[in-house]
């Protein structure tokens, strides 16, 4: 009997895997082309990695952050372009590749349970990345940070193994998609060196660092460290800013609340709706948790290794006066879903039927909110693009003109994606002919006559050349208001002669 024992375990854990993937792949790919968000980071991103592609030349430079005036590493434009290759230049190639590596981290996640604590909690762990509605929206679409829960748990893989050149390459991958998560790589490595004790092993996590973050260091190095600088300026402004704000203890209470109402309860998809049952059910579950494990076992081990880490990003991210979104923290996404599964492995009956309980009710409040997202309406964000891209050609013709949004529209980037894959594209020189798009209402005269309507820069360095307007501030020339005419849901365009 024992010779059959195997293959029917295979056999198990084969169609486990086969319904991770199944389940995963629907709340990941299911109207993937209609869903995935397309505002003006993600065309900014298209258009960089789109011209990387044309000109043959890569980028040193990466995304800029939200504060501080700072810019990562390019990591993340080198991974879109396969996905614009693979889909004819269609933005949805990218938001493809990251729900593959969001389907990939829901199975690694069951391998990593199943190993770690139990099958059962590998399963669970895996059914939490596939259907939270949190988890589910930040890996699939195009974005820097959406990368991030795969890394990760490619980073507990390899701390696990003791992999620590691949620990190393990992870590500069994940420097290059957000500087918090860099808590994540600071923790493992800190734990890592003290475990080993042994100098090669730090050379090795350096060299690793270095070698897959190169790219930003050759840029530093050519511009002066320019963004050193500019760290180290965010650093002071912030120590010497505004001291009235939140408290540390105020911020690190508020971010250990949010790690539940945020990461658990789906807060930010659930119109800010945080079930207070579910925030003390998951305190409880935890405790419960660490309580009962079997001591001296690997769970054991392995749940106080996770705990440390969320605990470890709790004060970590409290130092930052700012707000923590959920991006931030990406890297937390497989590491709570491994705590909430670890409770299968609990050496209590009562503790596991509590785990249960709490599954239930956890599903009862996001499986709703995730079946919701992927049935709304279409987002129409490429549409949106591709018939103003034509308007614009059919009306400009062979003239040459400029384009530019208006002052409360931000997403200028996702209309200029598409404009410069035009046989006539706009040009950077001024020309007679402008066109101004508005967003959620027509264009006015106040559009046109504004002093500022030429002010703003690229929207990334590596596309000074793709600017499509004259970038002068404080541009008087008079401009006459032709048409304003609404072009497809909710955007108009205006046709303006420049000097006369």
């Amino acid at each position: 009997m024992a010779k059959f024992k195997k293959p029917l375990t295979n056999l198990r854990s084969a169609i486990i895997v086969l319904g991770i993937l199944i389940l995963s792949s629907i709340t990941h790919f299911y109207r993937i082309n209609e869903l995935h968000t397309f505002h003006n980071d993600e065309g900014r991103d298209a258009m960089i990695a789109s011209q990387m592609i044309e000109t043959k030349s890569i980028t040193l430079l990466g995304p800029q952050t939200s504060v501080g005036n700072m810019y990562l590493g390019p990591i993340y434009y080198y991974f879109m372009v396969p996905g614009l290759i693979l889909s004819g230049g269609d933005p949805v190639g990218p938001a493809i590749l990251i729900a593959i590596s969001g389907i990939l981290t829901c199975l690694g996640l069951y391998f990593y349970g199943r190993t770690k604590f139990s099958e059962t909690a590998g399963i669970i762990a895996a059914l939490i990345m596939s259907l939270s509605p949190i988890f589910v929206h930040y890996t699939k679409s195009s974005w820097n940070p959406n990368l991030i829960p795969f890394v990760a748990l490619l980073m507990l893989f390899a701390y696990d193994k003791k992999w620590t050149l691949f620990l190393g390459i990992l870590g500069g991958i994940l420097f290059q998609l957000h500087y918090v998560a860099m808590l994540f790589f600071v923790t493992l490595c800190l734990l890592h060196i003290y475990q080993t004790r042994s100098a090669k092993n730090i050379a090795l996590l350096i060299l690793g660092f270095l070698l897959s973050s190169l790219p930003f260091w050759i840029f530093e190095v050519r511009h002066d460290w320019v963004n050193m600088q500019a760290f180290i300026n965010f650093i002071q402004s912030s120590s010497n800013g505004d001291q009235t704000g939140p408290s540390y203890i105020v911020r690190l209470l508020n971010n250990g609340h949010k790690i539940v109402t945020d990461l658990v309860s789906s807060k930010t998809l659930t119109n800010n709706i945080a079930p207070s049952n579910l925030t003390w059910l998951t305190f409880t579950l935890v405790v419960l948790t660490t309580l009962t494990l079997p001591k001296k076992s690997e769970a054991k081990a392995t749940f106080k290794f996770l705990l440390l880490i969320i605990i470890t990003s709790i004060f970590g991210t409290s130092l930052l006066r700012d707000s923590i979104h959920p991006h931030y923290v990406g890297y937390l996404f497989p590491v709570v879903s491994l705590v909430l599964g670890a409770a299968y492995a609990s050496s209590s009956r009562l503790v596991k039927a509590f785990a249960t309980f709490f599954f239930i009710v956890w599903a009862i409040h996001s499986v709703p909110v995730t079946y919701a997202n992927m049935i709304s309406d279409d987002s129409y964000q490429k549409l949106k693009g591709r018939e103003v891209a034509g308007y614009i050609q059919r009306d400009a013709g062979d003239s040459d003109y400029n384009v530019v949004a208006a002052h409360d529209n931000s997403r200028e980037t996702t209309y200029l994606f598409y404009l410069y894959k035009l046989d006539n594209p706009p040009i950077n020189e001024a020309a007679r002919l402008l066109y101004i798009i508005c967003e959620d209402r027509p264009c006015v005269e106040s559009d046109v006559t504004s002093p500022g309507i030429f002010n703003r820069g690229p929207a990334h360095p590596s596309l000074a050349t793709y600017l499509a307007h004259p970038y002068s501030p404080d541009s008087s020339t008079a401009k006459t208001l032709v048409s304003s005419t609404h072009i497809v849901y909710g955007v108009w365009v205006a046709r303006v002669i420049v000097g006369q």
